[in-house]
Formats: C-alpha cells, sequence, structure tokens
C-alpha cells in the first residue's frame, strides 16, 4: 500500500513530466516565417528598392511592410552608409535581426525609399 507522500510525489512527477512534454512540444513549432533583407553595396547612391524583396503592398502613396507576429525581420547592410529600414537603424557593415511579437501597425521614415515614409504591419498569427 502507497503511503500519501509516495501518492504526492508520483503525481507531481507525473505533472513535471507533462509539462516538460508540453514545454519541448511548443518550443519545437515554427513560431513564423524569417525574411533577410540584404542591402548591397552602392544602393545609397541607385534607384534600386530591395524592399520589394520582402511582403509588402505598395500604391502610389504608400509603401506598406506586412508581417505576421512571429515573423522575423534581418536586415544586412553592405552599404557604406547607416540605413533605416521599418524598424531597423543598421549601421554600414552590420546586421541587425528582430521578430514581431506584437500585432499592430506604424509608420517611419525609410532611407531606401529616399526618406519616404513606409509603413510596418504586422498581422496575429492565424
Amino acid at each position: 500500500m502507497l503511503r500519501w507522500n509516495q501518492v504526492v510525489r508520483r503525481v507531481a512527477s507525473i505533472v513535471l513530466f507533462a509539462g516538460l512534454v508540453v514545454f519541448v512540444a511548443s518550443c519545437s513549432r515554427d513560431s513564423g516565417e524569417r525574411y533577410t533583407l540584404v542591402i548591397p553595396a552602392g544602393t545609397y547612391k541607385s534607384d534600386a528598392n530591395p524592399l520589394t524583396a520582402l511582403p509588402h503592398t505598395e500604391t502610389a502613396d504608400a509603401f506598406v511592410l506586412e508581417f505576421t507576429v512571429g515573423d522575423t525581420l534581418e536586415v544586412v547592410n553592405q552599404d557604406v552608409v547607416l540605413h533605416a529600414v521599418g524598424i531597423a537603424t543598421v549601421r554600414a557593415g552590420e546586421t541587425l535581426a528582430t521578430t514581431f511579437n506584437e500585432p499592430g501597425e506604424f509608420t517611419v521614415a525609410c532611407t531606401l525609399l529616399g526618406g519616404q515614409d513606409i509603413t510596418v504591419r504586422v498581422l496575429p498569427a492565424e
């Protein structure tokens, strides 16, 4: 016959094991897409727009980058000048990555579009 403290230990072990299984399963899920924006050398003096490689919508009045919660944007600046792209300001020769953790929308200036404002829209995960 089991004693009360043995029962408590077994139940605690089962709960701990179940929690560990749930934690490992949640860590192994794909948490979103990873987008890499490479700003090539010489971009500062060209009319090229590397932003078109990212998910976006574009009109005559607006350029909107669209992401989903959990997506990561990595900006690789191979140019010789600092660039502001969405929420990232990346110095020459540096790389910056950010993961979008909350839905929302904000407007910021973008050096890749000659200082034009762009909107970054982060949609809820499905």
